[in-house]
């Protein structure tokens, strides 16, 4: 069936005959009168072309008829200029370069970016789910800014449709990339079907912003997927140097900020993007990472909306599993996903599962049959996932290679044949290998790496002769082990948390010494102004640890790793027992899914109970404890939680917004307690009781009747 769809010369052709009508309409000029005044002008247009020329499903009428009908109406100037660039466009000829852009974008952007199991090709529309978003509230100078403390959700959807600036925040495996992916396939579609869209998308990763104009390494981005999009030919530098459409600007979404390990080039991207944005009106930007510091975002504006991509909820989750399990064709698929939801929440993963990258994996696990219990941590879940990767592709041996490549090695005899199959056999440990040198800095192409590893060095003779067939070879077994893809020309993870994932796998196999004795290494000096510790030695001579910054998802891998190591449970116990940073570090890893004893969690929990009512300790890093109390979320902090909500320690404003709105958050009927008691509370002022008493009503079913002040 021929593709319907309606290309550059439709749109415009339907924009032409929409601004005619407007106009007029405005002139209060019916078909009649316009064919009258042509006659009247002496160059007569007939009413069946002036009827054409009106009608959105005719052709575009000839310049002629339009400078007669214009005239007619008494248009001139800009607006008749506009309306002949119009005509020119839909009575075009040949797919435009605009055209062929937004259709290689909509392919490259229809598969979803996570790991897949041999032989699935899920599309992303089949399985992606809307999230929620809320303003960032984390202000600068540290702490979290109480104007968000009860900000709504909003739709992400929505907030990306709008085709402003802004950042959007999301944990490891969080959605982000899916978000953008689902935009630009969407806000394609609204474009081939003509209606009106604020900005045209395009996606780029921030790494390849790095050192190019920001129209190369846009047009550098774009090529490196036409092998997937099927785009006849690349598109010049210079195709985004201009507006995709009068005054309609390009929207360029930059993924993966987080993914730049080194501060001073995130900063020069940032920096880079800020320049383009004040000198074109051409470009608007929205950036999407993991949480970084405020402060490093100034240099896009400190007045940029940031926003949080929130994980599913619970409901959230249950459709999540059901439409994968639709996708994976799981019978009963919904009966099924009910029941997988009740096994997920029996073996404490809930809040692991509701991170979108986790509901996938844990989703492909299931309907692959995979026997024995749930894994009891996100660093499980990855291990028996990329097992199951392995499995598939060891199932198979060299004899899965495909047929060329497989050919090309047995011209070189069964030593070449012979080395290919042991190195098929070490390829979990030499990706691992791979993955740990990405993640310390190494720059050089994945092949190059792999190359230089002599588990992965070819033969002999293939080495002195053609060394070709054995990277061909390679970048086969690379394609084949479901963790990596082609961008361009080289090799990368599909997901950053699987590279994290590997380096740390790769970290416990080779390190001479124990994971915990790594981690002792990143104790450094605190600065005393920070008066972040409740340890008795003198400030200025304590040591406390700080976590490095951005490495939690792979030092959560390691802890993971390192579970059964006595000296990984002490360490863990100094950072919960020393210090701010040290706990929220800890609250960090509960929330990404690290498996942590009971008692590391609950020392956090005291910890952060004394600090928060610590009045030697800086107002706000107190409030950042109460956060840190909710983040973590445990029986224990639950408690802490309450006392300090009925206490007096802090102000009305921080109990009901920060407290009390925390424990809704994570347990409804201590929220319930708390808000009757704040309700009560003479020692409240008036304002703040009838805050408690709506939001009471609201956790209860009940409708708010007139708040009278009575206690």
């Amino acid at each position: 069936m021929a593709d319907a769809r309606p290309t550059g010369r439709d749109r415009a052709n339907r924009e032409l005959k929409s601004r005619l009508k407007v106009a007029a309409d405005r002139q209060g000029l019916g078909q009649a009168e316009i064919v009258r005044q042509t006659q009247l002008n002496g160059k007569s247009v007939s009413k069946g072309t002036v009827s054409n020329a009106f009608n959105p499903e005719k052709g575009p009428p000839s310049a002629v008829t339009l400078r007669a009908i214009l005239e007619a109406m008494g248009i001139s100037g800009t607006e008749r200029a506009e309306l002949f660039r119009l005509r020119e466009r839909a009575d075009s000829h040949g797919t435009t370069p605009l055209e062929a852009y937004l259709e290689a974008a909509a392919k490259a952007a229809h598969q979803h970016p996570y790991p897949e199991l041999p032989g699935k090709h899920t599309p992303l529309a089949h399985v992606y789910l809307p999230q929620q978003a809320r303003p960032h509230a984390q202000a600068r100078g540290g702490g979290r800014d109480p104007r968000f403390a009860t900000a709504e959700t909003l739709s992400a959807t929505e907030i990306l449709e709008r085709g402003e600036p802004c950042v959007m925040f999301a944990e490891p495996g969080g959605g982000k990339s899916s978000l953008l992916r689902t935009h630009l396939t969407a806000a394609v579609e609204r474009w081939w079907a003509g209606q009106e869209i604020t900005a045209i998308p395009v996606l780029v990763s921030a790494a390849a912003l790095a050192g190019l104009s920001l129209p190369e390494a846009l047009a550098e981005c774009v090529n490196a997927e036409r092998w997937k999009s099927g785009m006849p030919g690349d598109l010049a530098a210079g195709f985004f140097c201009s507006p995709p459409d009068p005054e309609v600007p390009w929207l360029v979404m930059v993924d993966g900020l987080d993914e730049i390990i080194d501060a001073g080039t995130r900063q020069e991207v940032l920096m880079a993007l800020a320049a383009w944005a004040e000198q074109s009106s051409l470009y608007r930007f929205i950036v999407a990472t993991r949480p970084l510091p405020i402060e490093e975002l100034d240099a896009l504006g400190r007045h940029l909306p940031l926003y949080q991509l929130e994980p599913f909820s619970p409901d959230d989750l249950l459709q999540a599993i059901r439409h994968w399990f639709h996708a994976l064709k799981v019978s009963a698929p919904d009966e099924e996903a009910a029941r997988y939801l009740s096994a997920i929440d029996r073996a404490q993963l809930i809040e692991v599962a509701r991170a979108p990258l986790m509901t996938a994996m844990l989703c492909q696990l299931y309907a692959n049959e995979s026997t024995g219990p749930l894994p009891r941590s996100r660093g499980e879940i990855y291990y028996q996932f990329v097992s199951l990767l392995h499995e598939h592709q060891h199932a198979t041996g060299i004899s899965g290679i495909a047929p060329q490549t497989r050919a090309a090695l047995e011209r070189w005899g069964n030593d070449a044949l012979s080395r290919a199959e042991q190195t098929l056999n070490g390829l979990p440990k030499l990706i691992s290998y791979l993955a740990a040198e990405q993640y310390d800095g190494n720059t050089h192409p994945a092949l190059d790496i792999l190359t230089a590893h002599p588990a992965a060095r070819p033969p002999e003779r293939l080495s002195e002769y053609n060394t070709k067939v054995w990277r061909d070879f390679l970048a086969e077994a690379l394609r084949r082990s479901g963790l990596l893809t082609l961008r361009g020309t080289e090799f990368v993870f599909l997901h950053q948390t699987f590279l994290e994932y590997l380096a740390a796998r790769h970290a416990k196999e080779t390190l001479a010494q124990t994971i915990s004795t790594r981690l002792r290494f990143e104790v450094v000096k605190w600065p005393p102004e920070r008066g972040a510790s409740i340890a008795d030695l003198p400030v200025e001579r304590r040591m406390a640890w700080v976590p490095p910054p951005f490495q939690s998802s792979y030092l959560g891998f390691l802890i993971d790793l390192a579970y059964e190591d006595p000296g990984m449970n002490r360490l863990l116990m100094r950072w919960a027992t020393d210090a701010l940073d040290g706990c929220e570090f800890i609250t960090r890893q509960v929330h990404l899914g690290t498996r942590l004893s009971s008692g590391v969690t609950d020392a956090a929990a005291s910890t952060l109970d004394a600090l928060a009512r610590d009045t030697r300790f800086e107002y706000h890093n107190r409030v950042r404890a109460v956060d840190a109390l909710v983040e973590l979320g445990s029986q224990r902090a639950q408690d802490l939680l309450y006392d300090l909500g009925v206490g007096t320690t802090f102000n009305a404003h921080v109990r009901l917004y920060r407290i009390a709105g925390g424990l809704a958050e994570i347990q409804s009927q201590r929220a319930v307690d708390l808000l009757r008691a704040l309700e009560q509370d003479p020692t409240v002022d008036d304002e703040h009781r009838q805050f408690a008493y709506v939001r009471l009503c609201w956790l209860t079913g009940r409708v708010p009747q007139q708040f009278t002040g009575e206690t």
